[in-house]
């Protein structure tokens, strides 16, 4: 029998190495948390025991309560934009080559639209890329290739500047 120190470490433990495996589907999230969170009471085959606190609430900080845990459906979310943003910034190798190769074919991944015949990685990829252009921030650079109306560069966008008149029709 375990500690519930060694209990919260192999819940940590399996709960981060399944959901970093690739896209898993809802059901998925939801059955591998409730086994999870069936071995943290200590329930076993033949008994069950009383569930004093939702999966929900182990899953927050620690300050507010909970013991930190995370769900695998946030872990894999992360997980799945780590690997758009290793994409999106170029990083060399051999899955990054061959998934730029096939997919994107010069295209950048924050427009590619996903099509039926796709992998489910590549599917589950780019669900993130919402979740990744949230902190995405542009570097401005010299100010050539960014457009202030269009393009998120501010800290806490969405504000950008408010426009008087249309402006993507030009001045005449």
């Amino acid at each position: 029998m375990l500690s519930k120190a060694g209990r919260s470490t192999l819940v940590q433990a399996v709960g981060s190495s399944l959901a970093a495996s690739g896209p898993m589907p809802c059901s998925l999230h939801e059955s591998v948390d409730k086994a999870l969170c069936s071995f943290w009471w200590g329930d076993t085959a033949t008994k069950r025991r009383v569930h004093t606190l939702s999966w929900g609430k182990l899953c927050v900080s620690k300050l507010s309560g909970g013991l930190r845990f995370r769900s695998t459906k946030a872990i894999n979310e992360a997980f799945m934009a780590k690997r758009a943003w290793e994409i999106l910034v170029g990083k060399k190798g051999i899955w990054h080559d061959l998934v730029r190769a096939k997919y994107l074919k010069g295209e950048n991944i924050l427009g590619y639209v996903t099509k039926p015949n796709d992998s489910r990685l590549w599917k589950g990829i780019m669900r993130s890329v919402n979740l990744l252009q949230k902190g995405l921030r542009r570097r401005i650079g010299n100010g050539n290739s960014t457009s202030i109306w269009f393009d998120s560069w501010l800290p806490t966008s969405p504000h950008r500047p408010v426009s008087l008149m249309d402006a993507s029709c030009g001045v005449s």
